[in-house]
């Protein structure tokens, strides 16, 4: 019975167009880099880039984001990365002329060899392969020079054989704070942000809070004019109830909506002490709720009272204004002037006697005589002196 044909070396021989495409791969890393052995190593390569440390605090994080979700969608086998630009900033939340910067420096600094070139109208997505800095003088991980260049798989799916004296902390020349801790893994220490100290403990019970260092002050005086509250950092008050702060409240008013409702109605407590509250923050919510409408605070006390007052000064200003004008007025009054003679009516010369100016004249005597009789009535009843005493004291002064 003849044998049958040895077929296994066939099989781990590559096509030819595999051997081409993993070619086109090898041409694509830049001088002085090489093929990552993994994702990790990649990513670890981008983060301790001094070019990459050097840059601002924002451009370096959205950097690292796009770095490590470039990895994440890598073959590998390969390690190649074909993710388009649009589904990395819908994936990450950064605009896309972001992603494109971050890309176009990873390119630029040797990180992403271009395999191939996207097509909007081929609708093709850019391939490309991840690189590192090239430190051993290799031309791909695995590969004899003289040898067929053969791309084998990543060695280890989280850690390369040269990453045995790699650590998370950045390099000395760190310029963020020079040799500070940069823990990356969660068994690292991380340093403690949150200090009670640094809070304010002299902030108004009656004072709005308007920035975010003003609200945890102001939550922290909740916590001190309340037992029930001081089971809450001063953090989680401040998370609970950014909205009211954020909506003009006093720490008095946020006690009082603890124990008034809307419409001015007091709560029933069903417990004695604050240790009998199962889940004080859903309690706080729920009572804060009957203050809420359609999600957005209603004036709180203080400010009713202050719109009350402003109401009651604008319509104090409205009756002064309206008496001042009244007055002014009545003093003013409307004046009846006799209109003035010409020049020419002046130098003219006294009319004749008349019959009817002479009755005229007799009519005007008649009216001063009474109003003259009138007034000496008027000054003897009020005690004063009369014309006549006066008249005679003038004499005999004379």
């Amino acid at each position: 019975m003849p044998r049958p044909p040895d077929t296994a070396g066939a099989e781990t021989l590559p096509s030819m167009e595999e051997q081409v495409k993993r070619l086109k791969i090898l041409k694509a890393v830049p001088s002085g880099m090489r093929r990552t052995r993994s994702q990790l190593e990649f990513k670890r390569a981008v983060k301790e880039n001094p070019a990459a440390l050097a840059l601002r605090c924002d451009a370096y994080d959205s950097l690292l984001r796009v770095a490590g979700k470039i990895a994440d969608w890598a073959d590998w086998t390969t390690l190649c990365s074909r993710p388009t630009e649009e589904r990395l900033a819908d994936q990450l939340g950064l605009s896309l002329s972001t992603v494109k910067r971050r890309v176009r420096w990873l390119r630029e600094h040797g990180h992403l060899g271009t395999v191939e070139k996207g097509s909007k109208l081929a609708k093709r997505a850019a391939l490309w392969v991840l690189c590192v800095p090239d430190s051993e003088g290799a031309t791909d991980p695995g590969v004899d020079p003289g040898s067929s260049p053969e791309l084998t798989p990543a060695q280890g799916a989280d850690q390369g054989a040269d990453q045995g004296g790699c650590t998370s902390d950045p390099p000395s020349g760190f310029p963020f704070g020079g040799g500070a801790s940069n823990p990356t893994r969660t068994r690292e220490d991380r340093p403690r942000r949150r200090d009670p100290e640094r809070i304010s403990p002299t902030w108004g019970l009656h004072v709005t809070p308007r920035t975010k260092r003003d609200m945890l002050a102001a939550a922290q005086r909740l916590r001190t004019e309340s037992s029930t509250l001081a089971r809450l950092s001063a953090w989680y008050l401040r998370w609970l109830l950014k909205a009211f702060f954020v909506a003009g409240w006093t720490p008095a008013d946020v006690l009082h909506a603890l124990d008034v409702k809307g419409d001015d109605s007091r709560w029933t407590y069903t417990w004695s002490t604050a240790s009998q509250l199962r889940h004080l923050p859903g309690w706080m919510r729920f009572r804060l709720s009957a203050w809420l409408e359609r999600g957005i605070p209603l004036p709180s006390k203080s400010q009713q009272a202050a719109a009350l007052r402003d109401a009651q000064r604008a319509q104090q200003r409205a009756w002064a204004d309206l008496n001042n004008a009244m007055a002014e007025a009545s003093a003013a009054g409307p004046r009846l002037q006799a209109p003035r003679m010409s020049r020419q009516e002046a130098l003219a010369t006294a009319p004749a006697w008349s019959p009817a100016a002479s009755v005229d004249e007799q009519a005007l005597q008649e009216a001063t005589g009474r109003g003259a009789s009138l007034a000496r009535q008027l000054l003897t009843e009020r005690g004063l002196p009369t014309v006549n005493a006066i008249a005679s004291r003038w004499a005999r002064s004379a």
